[in-house]
Parts: structure tokens; C-alpha cells; sequence
């Protein structure tokens, strides 16, 4: 498939999607009138953005439009794949920030990241900047696993 007609494919995919958004947050109750606004601005947002992506591959022309290459590695793919669904059967007994830690650290191996302590500071610095985030300021539950938890 042609890179034209992959670009109007996701340009009417996002229409599609910020119309269910836009869509969706009239059923919001009362209480969440500040939540249904911001779900409106991505919406809205990316309206915008399928938008100039529809108006720029009209503009384009048919024949400079070159191929899609879909998996540029297959050996890769196949290898996210697969620590991919490790990690979703292990994250309930690890727990998500033991699994996800792993998942980092081996994914970005496999993939090329030959540098080690960058590797793991790297996914330290993101877990910990979920943790603080997601986990103390928000109070996201994520699952603890065999650590209780501590974490």
C-alpha cells in the first residue's frame, strides 16, 4: 500500500475516533464536567490533526507517493511479540514495576541498546517517574505481585 493512501486511511480513522471522543463525553455525569472538557480538547485536537493530514496527502501527488514497509525487521517484531505477552503473563506475579523493569531492560537488548547502564538508567529513571506520577500523585493502582507492597 502506498504511503498516499496510508496517511487518508489514519486521517479518516482519526475523524472516526475524535467524533466517538466528542461523542462519548456528552454522557459524562455532571460531576466530571472538568474531565468531559479535556477529553473534548484531545478530541477536538485531533480532529484538527486528521485534518491537515487528510488536506496534506490530497495535496500530494499519487506518483511520489512511495511504499509502506510494515515490519522493516521481522526478527524484531517477532521478539516484542513474544515479550510482549511474557510480560502480560508475568506482570499479575511479578507485579507491574519488577515486569516492567525486565521487560525494558531485555526489550531494548533485543532491539539493539548495547549499552548497558544506559539501558537500565534509562528504565529506572521512566519507572520512576510512572511511580511518582502515576502511583503517589494520582493513586493509579498497578498490580504489587510477589512484593506485596513494598513498592
Amino acid at each position: 500500500m502506498k504511503e498516499i493512501n496510508v496517511n487518508r486511511i489514519f486521517a479518516l480513522a482519526g475523524f472516526v475516533l475524535s467524533g466517538a471522543l466528542l461523542f462519548g463525553t456528552r454522557q459524562f455525569p455532571e460531576r466530571a464536567v472538568s474531565a468531559a472538557r479535556y477529553v473534548n480538547f484531545l478530541g477536538i485536537t485531533m480532529g484538527v490533526l486528521s485534518l491537515i493530514l487528510l488536506l496534506s496527502s490530497i495535496r500530494e501527488n499519487e506518483r511520489n507517493s512511495e511504499r509502506v514497509v510494515w515490519i522493516e525487521s521481522p526478527l524484531h517484531f517477532v521478539e516484542t511479540l513474544i515479550g510482549i505477552i511474557v510480560y502480560f503473563v508475568l506482570i499479575n506475579w511479578l507485579g507491574f514495576f519488577v515486569s516492567s523493569l525486565l521487560f525494558l531492560i531485555i526489550l531494548g537488548w533485543f532491539l539493539g541498546y548495547r549499552k548497558p547502564l544506559k539501558l537500565i538508567a534509562s528504565s529506572v529513571g521512566l519507572l520512576l517517574f510512572i511511580y511518582f506520577v502515576f502511583v503517589r500523585f494520582l493513586t493509579v493502582p498497578v498490580p504489587s505481585g510477589i512484593l506485596g507492597g513494598i513498592l
